[in-house]
């Protein structure tokens, strides 16, 4: 009768100790697919920032900053000094959606064509709209395009909004355009053909 028991306890010893095997297998096998899966790639990938070029001084001129899939994202410009004097932007399809300017003190800085950050949108691939951004942050003028690329609209802002006494509208008419010129109630205030191109 102790043989029975004894060789019951032993069938059962080792049916637990097969288990914990197996478990063991499982989380083993688990841990060595997750790391071969970071290995190759599938884990999140921080930005990668290269430098492009420096100042005979020595100073950083230029960085650049890539996504997981080596396209540019962002572009750093350095003064001799080594501050930051202009950064753009850019989307997966590589067009240039923003540029800021900098001061020495890392604020935003009128340029030469008196903005401090502008900023683009698409249409496949082809741009729609071009805002310009005062030194406040707010939007100066916005400009929106045909699909051919012609300026078909015009809007000057104050404080970030749409002065409706400046808004010109360019609208195509017979091999001509007209310059609408709207007053403050909306309505025409004087219109032009200009020729087209």
């Amino acid at each position: 009768m102790r043989r029975r028991i004894r060789g019951a306890v032993t069938v059962k010893i080792n049916k637990k100790i097969e288990f914990i095997m197996r478990i063991a297998l499982a989380v083993s096998i688990t841990i060595i697919v997750f790391i071969a899966c970071i290995s190759c790639g599938y884990a999140v990938q921080e930005p990668e920032v290269t430098e492009v070029s420096r100042w005979d001084s020595g100073a950083i001129k230029e960085t650049v900053v890539n996504d997981p899939e080596y396209n540019i994202t962002t572009r750093n410009f350095y003064e001799q000094g080594g501050t930051l004097e202009r950064v753009e932007k850019y989307d997966s399809a590589g067009n240039r959606i923003e540029v800021s300017l900098y001061d020495a003190n890392g604020n935003l800085r009128e340029g030469i064509d008196g903005w401090a950050a502008k900023r683009w949108r698409y249409i496949d691939g082809k741009i729609f709209q071009e805002t310009t951004y005062g030194t406040d942050g707010k939007p100066r003028d916005r400009r929106t395009f045909s699909e051919s690329g012609r300026l078909i609209a015009r809007q000057y802002m104050t404080d970030g909004e749409i002065e409706p006494d400046d808004v010109i509208r360019k609208e195509p008419a017979y091999g001509t355009q007209a310059v609408i010129v709207y007053g403050p109630s909306g309505k025409v205030e004087r219109a032009t053909n200009v020729v087209n191109e």
